[in-house]
């Protein structure tokens, strides 16, 4: 594939790590002015797993899930979604490969106050194909059905988050990138919203990584990984990992 093309339609049948990611550096700046935000980072990710990624902050996790969508270019290493070659593309096949693979969701809920949660979910679906009913359907899959008309404004917080969890959803991505998406959130409606995402991105096949400096969500994963100074100091696996209502912070 040239740097250009496309990346191809995620098909689950393809066996191994859905991400891989080896030897992954990325420094901001130069010199003595230098942040060495990863430092060598070694990761394979498997399939429908719902990864934790933990650390303090300036420990790399937003970095981390960054390069994994192709948000910024690592300085050196190489990273594979899907087989995709991320760090071989260039800027078009990069807007490619975030169109079809990855499905970003942030702390802040980034969106657009003047289009309902069915057209703010619709905008997205359209940009893949998606046809008209699927902004509906997934609303429906994350308990906002009867809410698909309502503007953000009309909308409590856990529902705004839960539309942009429909909004990234609803393009069936391979990957799904998680920023402290329930930060701006109290315990029983970050319960809530991490409920609607396990089971909604089980439901769509997805693998999530979700970055948080919250320890609690981890005991909800099927795999913790924890950075520290931009290395992966630890990353195992949990065999019996909570229901999202029995989490407590």
């Amino acid at each position: 594939m040239t740097a250009t093309e496309s990346p191809p339609i995620p098909s689950p049948s393809r066996p191994g790590p859905v991400i891989r990611m080896e030897s992954v550096h990325k420094t901001f700046g130069s010199g003595d002015l230098a942040v060495h935000a990863l430092r060598g980072a070694d990761l394979a990710i498997d399939p429908g797993q719902f990864v934790v990624v933990l650390g303090p902050s300036g420990s790399g996790k937003t970095t981390l899930i960054n390069l994994i969508g192709g948000i910024e270019p690592a300085t050196s290493g190489r990273i594979v979604v899907h087989e995709v070659d991320v760090t071989a593309l260039e800027e078009r096949g990069l807007t490619d490969y975030r169109r079809a693979q990855v499905g970003f969701v942030f702390q802040f809920f980034n969106l657009i106050p003047t289009l309902t949660a069915r057209e703010n979910v619709s905008l997205v679906g359209e940009l893949v194909g998606a046809d008209g009913a699927a902004a509906a359907r997934t609303l429906e899959q994350v308990g906002l059905g009867d809410k698909a008309d309502r503007f953000p404004s009309s909308l409590s917080g856990g529902e705004q988050q839960r539309v942009a969890i429909a909004r990234a959803l609803v393009k069936r991505p391979t990957v799904l990138l998680l920023d402290e998406p329930t930060g701006s959130l109290d315990l029983e409606t970050g319960r809530q919203v991490l409920g609607v995402l396990h089971s909604a991105a089980r439901s769509f096949g997805s693998t999530v990584l979700l970055v948080t400096h919250n320890s609690a969500i981890a005991r909800m994963a099927d795999r913790v990984v924890h950075l520290h100074s931009g290395r992966v100091v630890e990353d195992r696996l949990q065999p019996v990992p909570l229901d999202a209502s029995e989490l407590q912070w």
